[in-house]
């Protein structure tokens, strides 16, 4: 009889690709129940491939997040009690420090993923929020009996600041490919809300729609790109309402914008291959972003888009190293716009070429490599 691992995250669990990676990896040893919020009020506990998918009694997004939070929390204390598991797997800041505790209650086995890596540094002050969060994670992450990283990059800093004794197992965002799940025709039917032109190459940016990640880059990208590239934006957040003011201050511009709503993990990549190229932007202003792990990279090249992306090392090493695409170097705004715009001129004009890079790219950064990653070192810290 496998051995029970309760896994938590504080976010949906549909759109959290991290997570369902870490899953798939680990449920063919335990058996896993994964507690989250849910955006979705009438599915609180499914059975799904033998794995348990328990939501919180309070959907994602309908209270503020301290007290949403503080429930989560007791509920999964309460669950803690009802699976008895031998293991508690935490994902993300928010269950730092409640998986340490609760964990410690009961004596269990203890993994953390760490997926960001926020710090107090000279030129970027935490938030009062941040900075508790930050508090809990220094004084839980040596305390874990594994604790995960994003990158390699990420895990040397961690280990320097942390003063931890080992380095943290680093488990990159790499992603399985999903191309094929569902047909072009369900695609466009169920989230295509506009008309493709024949004449129109579309540029597209899936992710949260924030400032930092180049909302307004992008918008402005298209005063320069010729007027047959559209921008398509795949997600939602905070920048959106800037988006929504270009319907009133820039009608001409926001037509060229097509916005889609979140998109399952499971669907994605086939939506996204119905684009010419995909776009990444990272700001240079924390670490956190300096040594960015994103999945896009991933979801683009299984969708076989070239990439456009800003210059961080993590980035250069994936994109310039296999050609898949082209950095730019973040300067003055002014001299930013104009290489994305030449860059994306020119991965376009000679997309065959890039996209023959992409096979040789996914063929070396499987989900499999890392899923043994963590296979291995859970084996090996809990069952030997």
């Amino acid at each position: 009889m496998k051995k029970k691992l309760l896994m938590s995250v504080f976010s949906p669990i549909e759109n959290d690709g991290r997570v369902k990676r870490s899953i798939t990896s680990l449920s063919k040893i335990y058996d896993i129940y994964l507690f989250s919020p849910s955006d979705d009020l009438n599915n609180k506990y499914e059975k799904k491939n033998e794995v348990v998918y328990i939501s919180s009694i309070i959907s994602w997004g309908r209270l503020p997040t301290q007290i949403s939070l503080l429930i989560f929390y007791i509920e999964l204390f309460f669950y803690t009690i009802l699976i008895r598991p031998k293991i508690m797997y935490g994902h993300d800041r928010y269950l730092c420090l409640a998986t340490l505790i609760i964990s410690r209650l009961f004596r269990l086995k203890t993994i953390y993923d760490a997926h960001e890596l926020i710090l107090p540094e000279k030129n970027f002050y935490l938030n009062f929020s941040n900075l508790l969060l930050y508090k809990s994670e220094k004084f839980s992450l040596s305390k874990f009996d594994i604790l995960i990283s994003a990158n390699k990059e990420r895990a040397k800093v961690m280990k320097k600041h942390f003063d931890l004794k080992f380095l943290p197992l680093s488990i990159r965002n790499i992603t399985q490919s999903t191309i094929g799940t569902v047909s072009k025709k369900y695609i466009i039917e169920k989230y295509i809300n506009f008309v493709f032109k024949r004449d129109q190459k579309y540029i597209v940016y899936s992710g949260y729609f924030a400032k930092e990640r180049g909302l307004k880059f992008f918008t402005d990208l298209l005063n320069i790109l010729p007027k047959n590239i559209s921008l398509v934006l795949i997600g939602s957040g905070p920048a959106q309402k800037f988006i929504n003011f270009l319907k009133d201050s820039n009608i001409n511009l926001y037509k060229r914008i097509k916005i889609i709503n979140k998109v399952p993990n499971s669907h994605l990549q086939d939506v996204l291959s119905l684009f010419d190229l995909g776009l990444v932007y990272y700001s240079n202003k924390n670490i956190n972003n300096i040594l960015c792990s994103p999945n896009k990279v991933y979801e683009y090249a299984h969708a076989g888009l070239p990439i456009i992306g800003t210059d961080q090392k993590t980035l250069i090493e994936l994109i310039d190293g296999y050609k898949i695409g082209k950095t730019c170097k973040q300067k003055e705004k002014e001299k930013s716009l104009y290489e994305f715009s030449k860059n994306i001129l020119e991965v376009l004009e000679n997309c065959k070429y890039y996209k023959l890079n992409l096979k040789e790219f996914t063929e070396k950064h499987k989900f499999h490599y890392e899923q043994k990653k963590l296979v291995d070192a859970v084996l090996q810290k809990f069952e030997t």
